[in-house]
């Protein structure tokens, strides 16, 4: 299965499984990989770079990881609110092995690259498409939002030692609606488009195997690559294999539910295992199997022209933001500030339109505020 959903139920497991998600398979306590932030939701809030376990616990309790303010009415009771979902985005094997393969750790970095460009246009696609706020008493009112908050954590092996490129895009249960506000979020619409997500996800990554002129064609839900059979691919496919056994051995059903609950009864834990010995192990295997494993073709690094140093680099905001932004500057200048709660909000949105405003050129800021309401005299 390319794309998978899981809910994470409670605060207190999700902030244990972090563990799991900042630590690659290969990768030893001091060498780990941290995840790092995606989504609309992320820049709103300034959010870039790596993912600290700090910033993910503020996340799940529906807070701005930053600056600590709470945005959801949420996430007081650890045991009942639900901090997320774990949507994760597996490359068809044959795509794996291609990486597994490759002739060197620069060539290795180019597959890795296409499938995580893949994997941040999945994300916008999940955004644009999928991603609903709810609103009102009991959550009943639906409207999409302005921006989902992702967490991407990569992985690159399987947990038996098999390379298996893949993606958990962890999505937190807060998002903010297109009137600056924030609410919880809709699950309902991610399981609906499973399957479309994992479609969209295949398409991308073909096509970005293809720019390296690596023979990629989508076949019966999955990538073939020439030069590398079904055989092949069974071959390094040891935890498939155990999973389907399960499934055969305790009855499950041939369903997602059935294969997930195969898979949790045989998941072992995983063990640190340097990636020298992985590659060996993959290359002995792949010369028993006489397989020949086509190589990416590695785009020319083009020459950097020396910019003047004084040059202001050039930088605008997508009509989802110019929207979002002059709605957040018309709230603040007409906002009558009465209450505790009412400046609660004028500071919440001060500090949203400081972070939106970095960077930003004159013109595109004189832009956004004609689509707002000018400061009134």
């Amino acid at each position: 299965m390319v794309a998978s959903i899981s809910a994470r139920k409670n605060i207190r497991s999700v902030a244990a499984y972090y563990s799991h998600l900042k630590k690659d398979d290969y990768y030893s306590a001091a060498a780990d990989e941290s995840g790092y932030w995606r989504g609309r939701a992320a820049q709103i809030l300034g959010l870039e770079g790596q993912v600290s376990r700090e910033t993910f616990r503020r996340a799940l309790n529906g807070q701005d990881p930053l600056n600590v303010i709470q945005l959801v009415a949420s996430g007081r009771n650890s045991k009942k609110h639900q901090p997320g979902w774990d949507i994760c985005l597996s490359a068809p094997k044959a795509v794996s092995i291609v990486w597994a393969l490759a002739q060197n750790a620069q060539a290795r970095n180019a597959v890795l690259n296409a499938h995580q460009r893949a994997v941040q246009k999945t994300c916008r696609e999940i955004e644009d498409k999928y991603g609903f706020c709810r609103r009102g008493k009991g959550g009943r009112k639906k409207e999409p939002t302005a921006g989902l908050l992702f967490a991407a954590f990569d992985h690159k092996t399987s947990r038996l030692g098999c390379p298996q490129l893949h993606s958990h895009i962890f999505t937190f249960n807060m998002a903010p609606r297109r009137d600056t506000t924030w609410g919880a979020i809709l699950s309902q619409p991610f399981y609906k488009a499973q399957k479309d997500i994992g479609h969209f996800y295949r398409k991308q990554l073909q096509q970005e195997l293809l720019s390296l002129k690596i023979p990629a064609r989508i076949e019966d839900d999955t990538i073939r690559i020439e030069g590398i059979s079904r055989d092949a691919e069974l071959a390094f496919s040891l935890r498939r294999q155990e999973i389907l056994n399960a499934v055969d051995r305790y009855g499950y059903s041939r369903t997602a539910k059935g294969f997930e609950q195969a898979t949790l009864r045989t998941r072992s834990k995983k063990q640190a295992v340097p990636f020298e010995r992985l590659h060996s192990a993959w290359q002995e295997r792949a010369q028993r199997l006489q397989l020949r494993v086509p190589q990416p073709t590695l785009p020319e690094t083009p020459v950097k022209k020396q910019q003047n140093a004084k040059a202001r680099p050039k930088t605008t905001l997508k009509k989802p933001f110019i929207g979002l932004f002059a709605r957040a500057v018309k709230f603040a200048v007409n906002q009558k500030i009465e209450t505790e709660p009412q400046k609660s909000k004028v500071k919440q949105a001060s500090r949203s339109l400081f972070r939106w405003m970095t960077g930003v050129l004159p013109d595109t800021l004189t832009h956004a505020l004609k689509l707002g309401a000018p400061p009134r005299s």
